[in-house]
């Protein structure tokens, strides 16, 4: 018998069994989906009995038959009264569900193959892109079942009802709970612009959510750095997580007393869970590559942090510099839906920023902005009022999930360090 021939027949025996009185039916509808069966009209047959169950009644020919004639589904009602005779043992409904399950992965499997040779003929797409189709291919049909563009109104209430009685519990506080008072937290999904003209801190920020991330939350983090190296990078958080001078750490020169603190705080950080990507030209499809690549062993990935968006490369599809970083802040959207980690991008702010009356920037003022103030589910901007003053303004210029504001950090920049100070619930963002 081919295996084609012995899939049909685990599709028939399964949804005879489910019309047959099996008892868990729910178990059934939770393994397999519609879209799991080979035949078309086993598919139809499939969703019928879920809808009938849905209604509070028990599957069997008559129910479905009438569930499929109220959704126009042309059928033999006599093949329905056929499979419900043929199934095998009742009991045996899992097993029979699991063979449709292995038949239709490996479906996929083969019509991921077809999509992945169909990309290897295509020469006149960036290869990086087409990599990146293929291994999404590949993901999708391992996974092995199809997703779900659409979702009633019935499945979504209960995530709406958890929110409304518990809060934004996914949401991870920043650290400082000033600014964690108006935006709630970094909660997944979601794309946070981080902007400020040269040497303001977004480095600096960005650094210091990545270590609390990783050593307060215990949750993955993927740092995208365009503008340091690895190590830079990697200084920036020792000197933060040790309190130790980021200049004696840069220069050879720590003392024994820091030696003291770097040797546990060290082994703290070797252990935290942070990949730092530092390749030149990075694409929001190459960063979207190693966040999947990072998830197949991680799958707690909860912050990706690009620093920063203006050195990003894209495919060259704009006409101009703001319609590329359009495409690049829609890239990075899409990414925070895709992987469910919330996605903080540094942003160059325009020398305008500093001219207007109270010195502080705008959403506008950020460079070839394009959509990405359109694009961001909150946009923060930081701006240093007074240069011999260690204070940072971080103005929450747009959120869509609570107020505006201004928080105020002491910058303590000789460890790398951002520390929370005053907060204000009105004024200074536009």
């Amino acid at each position: 018998m081919s295996n084609l021939a012995s899939a049909k027949d685990a599709e028939v025996a399964v949804l005879g069994a489910a019309m047959s009185g099996y008892r868990d039916i729910d178990d059934l509808l939770e393994m397999l989906e519609p879209s799991d069966f080979y035949s078309p009209f086993h598919e139809e047959v499939w969703a019928a009995i879920g809808r009938v169950h849905g209604a509070g009644n028990q599957p069997d020919p008559i129910s479905v038959r009438l569930a499929l004639d109220s959704a126009a589904v042309k059928h033999d009602p006599i093949r329905l009264f056929d499979m419900a005779q043929l199934a095998p043992v009742i009991a045996q409904a899992p097993y029979y569900a699991q063979q449709v399950i292995a038949a239709a992965g490996r479906r996929r499997l083969q019509q991921a193959g077809t999509v992945i040779h169909e990309l290897g003929s295509n020469e006149s797409s960036d290869l990086e892109i087409l990599r990146e189709e293929a291994r999404a291919a590949v993901d999708d049909a391992t996974r092995g079942r199809a997703v779900t563009a659409a979702r009633t109104l019935a499945e979504i209430l209960p995530s709406v009802l958890d929110v409304a009685e518990n809060g934004r519990a996914k949401a991870l506080e920043t650290g400082w709970d000033d600014l964690d008072r108006m935006i709630g937290g970094l909660a997944p999904g979601r794309l946070v612009i981080v902007g400020a003209r040269p040497g303001v801190g977004k480095s600096l920020m960005g650094t210091n959510l990545a270590v609390h991330f990783a050593h307060r939350h215990q949750h993955a983090v993927l740092f995208a750095s365009l503008e340091m190296d690895a190590e830079e990078v990697l200084q920036r958080m020792l000197a933060r997580h040790a309190r130790v001078n980021l200049t004696a750490l840069m220069d050879g020169k720590t003392t024994e007393a820091e030696w003291n603190r770097i040797a546990p705080r060290s082994t703290e950080l070797n252990e935290m869970p942070i990949r730092v990507l530092d390749a030149p030209n990075q694409t929001v499809t190459s960063i979207r590559r190693e966040a999947r690549n990072f998830q197949r062993v991680r799958d707690d990935l909860a912050l990706i942090v690009v620093d920063y968006l203006q050195l990003m490369q894209t495919s060259g599809r704009g006409t101009n510099r703001s319609e590329q970083l359009g495409e690049i802040s829609r890239g990075l959207k899409l990414l925070a839906r895709e992987t469910g980690a919330c996605v903080v991008a540094m942003a160059q702010v325009n020398r305008e920023g500093t001219r207007h009356a109270d010195g502080r920037p705008r959403m506008a003022d950020l460079r070839e902005s394009g959509s990405i103030e359109a694009d961001a589910d909150v946009v923060i901007l930081l701006h240093q009022p007074d240069d011999q003053l260690p204070e940072l303004e971080v103005i929450v210029d747009k959120n869509r999930h609570g107020p505006k504001g201004i928080a105020t950090l002491e910058v303590q920049g000789h460890y790398a360090h951002l520390a929370s100070r005053a907060w204000s619930p009105s004024g200074g963002a536009a």
